[in-house]
């Protein structure tokens, strides 16, 4: 993109050169001739880039800098062609433009020489038929712009065969294998069943490594635990690993006791998580557990949906101690004094820090052991200390807690998950291959919908789904705000409210080829993609500018309309087809996803190449009928409405169209 200015400031210099002047004047004309579109072009792509850059939500932060970036980038290159290139071009020979040297140069043997006379006598060819193709769109121009119109058409039918999600699928060569026991469970038995499948699917020739992690955080609970799996390089196996999930699914649902569920590469925020993630939420416990759990069944029968899980694992067993708060004050105790003291027992407290020999820093932890704590019987025996002091020993006395408090066995929620105040419970699930997450996001709410929920019982999605729909709301605003810029510049720049609206025309234009490209590569509408449309709505500008403001310099130079337009698509072809090759060339290794990790980023590349591909042919016909069109009817109205039309025909020669 940086030097796009650069070529058509440097194609129109060695253009004016052929015409037989010297560097200098070459430079100097050259570079003020094609200095307004040059400039249009910029500042179209800048009103792109700084509505992206203050986007909201987590797209937002992440292409933030990258806006900034190409903004301030594109404008520096706009200095360095309007100063840097001219003098450079006004001082450096051109012996391939010298139309003296030429016949020895193509006589020289020189086989890059040769090819490159060659292809530029084959391009010129092609340059000389471009202005009778598009004479005919001139004088067909209804049944021009009807093609036009189906092609846009056509891409909004061909969106939902793409489908919806928030980042595309990745083939990192690793994933995360989570599982879960029956709650209450022992740790031993969590670690034998997290072994077992690390065992299974270290069996894999695809796996190099499995790291097993039971818990999570200070003292988690052993009711489940996570295998980090390590894949060889994709280009060193067979299956890729969606592919490789796929086939483990049936195998992980054979292993007893366990649950498990596969998530994929880390997010782009780090971490792993699944991507379709249900918020059931209401005031009541025990109605929102039966809610929950109905919504767990409605999804399980979705197209699509991998592995639901709920957060409500189900009861695991608890000591309740109802202390007996006459008995405790009678003894000197607290409340609060008997919760500090029974809490670090059971789930452990950092006394301080050991540091081995070799440098290595342990915690240690106090805790009571769990011979001494097995039963009722046992907490009831835990010492408490008490407010007074042991005249014997001179420390503080201790008291039973039995002796204050009511010690029976129960059951209790694992987890109590809260959103603004309101309980609530979390369902997350994967999706199949194949299946993009907004529409399975989609099926699952139509799915929740048709079941009914109590009143006061609601669901919401989290996760990538909400990340999704937020965005497709901040791209909106983007897209909306980048249209207006462009416009306002566009009009200020070429002193009319028409002309502006047949550049513009180029933007739906390329939408066909950004769904065809997508089609083809099988991709989605993701947050890569979506930029990818917004960074085109500044590079499709290009070339109605470069089409539009050459047709007004020959206008004014006394050109009829028609003769005008055939003579702008003529010189502008080779500027045009430069910069949109250099542009495709630039993201041809984006598409092509090289390296780990890299499909995340090639939808964005094989968007920008299929609207770049489309925009810049439908462009090239679409523009100058559009063009041809406003004119008429601006000329139309002031020959009605303006003085006699006098002024009008003075400043815009009436030229006819046949074929209309």
């Amino acid at each position: 993109l940086l030097i796009d200015d650069a070529i058509v400031v440097r194609e129109n210099i060695v253009r004016h050169l052929e015409m037989g002047k010297d560097h200098h004047r070459a430079a100097s004309e050259g570079t003020s001739e094609i200095g307004l579109a040059v400039f249009a072009t910029t500042m179209a792509v800048v009103a792109v880039f700084f509505p992206v850059a203050f986007m909201k939500g987590m797209i937002g932060k992440i292409f933030f800098q990258f806006g900034v970036t190409v903004a301030f980038a594109v404008l520096v290159s706009l200095l360095v062609s309007f100063t840097l290139d001219p003098m450079l071009s006004s001082i450096w020979p051109d012996p391939e433009v010298d139309h003296a040297n030429q016949p020895a140069l193509r006589a020289s043997k020189n086989p890059i020489r040769r090819i490159a006379f060659a292809f530029n006598d084959w391009f010129e060819r092609v340059a000389d038929r471009y202005p009778r193709g598009l004479a005919w769109a001139l004088n067909h121009r209804l049944a021009v712009l009807g093609a036009a119109l189906v092609t846009v058409v056509g891409s909004v039918l061909l969106v939902p065969k793409l489908g919806f999600t928030w980042m595309p699928d990745v083939d990192g060569s690793e994933f995360n294998v989570n599982y879960r026991v029956a709650p209450g469970s022992a740790i031993d038995y969590t670690i034998a069943k997290g072994q077992e499948i690390a065992t299974l699917l270290e069996k894999r020739p695809e796996v190099v490594s499995t790291y097993l992690n039971i818990g999570g955080g200070f003292r988690g609970s052993p009711s489940g635990g996570s295998i980090a799996v390590k894949l060889v390089p994709k280009d060193q196996r067979k299956l890729s690993q969606a592919e490789l999930q796929t086939a483990l699914r049936p195998m992980l649902m054979k292993i007893p006791g366990v649950r498990p569920n596969i998530t994929g590469t880390p997010t782009i925020f780090g971490g792993y998580r699944q991507p379709i993630d249900v918020k059931v939420q209401g005031p009541e416990p025990t109605r929102l557990k039966l809610a929950a759990a109905e919504v767990l069944r409605t999804m399980q029968g979705v197209k699509g949906i991998a592995e639901p899980n709920s957060s409500d694992d189900g009861e695991i067993p608890q000591l309740d101690v109802q202390v007996d708060r006459e008995q405790a004050w009678a003894a000197g105790l607290g409340i609060g004094t008997i919760s500090s003291t029974l809490q670090p027992l059971f789930t452990g407290q950092r006394a301080t820090r050991w540091e081995d020999p070799q440098g290595y820093s342990h915690d240690v932890v106090v805790i009571y052991p769990d011979s001494l704590r097995r039963s009722s019987d046992d907490v009831a025996e835990l010492p408490v200390p008490g407010s007074g002091i042991d005249s014997r020993t001179g420390l503080a006395t201790t008291i039973p807690l039995g002796q204050v408090a009511t010690i029976r066995a129960g059951i209790g929620p694992q987890a109590i998950e809260r959103s603004a105040l309101e309980r609530q419970v979390s369902i997350s699930a994967g999706v199949l291959p194949g299946y993009g997450v907004g529409d399975v996001a989609a099926q699952v709410q139509v799915a929740i919908d048709s079941m009914g929920l109590p009143a006061g019982y609601r669901t919401v999605f989290g996760g990538d789904v909400q990340n999704l729909n937020d965005t497709k709301g901040y791209v909106g605003e983007a897209l909306i705000l980048a249209v207006v810029f462009i416009y306002l510049i566009l009009a200020s720049l070429f002193g009319s409210f028409f002309q502006p609206l047949a550049i513009m025309l180029s933007l739906p234009l390329s939408f066909i080829g950004v769904a065809l490209a997508l089609l083809v590569t099988k991709g989605s509408l993701n947050v890569m993609t979506m930029i990818g449309i917004i960074m085109l709505l500044g590079l499709v500008t290009k070339n109605g500018i470069l089409l539009v403001d050459f047709a007004n310099h020959r206008r004014e130079q006394g050109d009829d309309m028609r003769t005008a337009l055939l003579a702008s698509a003529r010189i502008r072809l080779r500027p045009i087809i430069m910069t949109t090759v250099a542009m495709i060339a630039g993201m041809v290794p984006l598409a092509f996803a090289l390296g780990a990790g890299a499909e995340q980023r090639a939808p964005m590349g094989r968007a920008v190449i299929g609207g770049l591909v489309t925009s810049t042919l439908l462009t090239l016909f679409v523009v100058p009928v559009v063009y041809s069109l406003l004119d008429d009817a601006v000329r139309a109205v002031r020959a009605r409405f303006g003085s006699g039309g006098a002024t009008a025909a003075a400043t815009i020669v009436p030229t006819p169209v046949a074929g209309d």
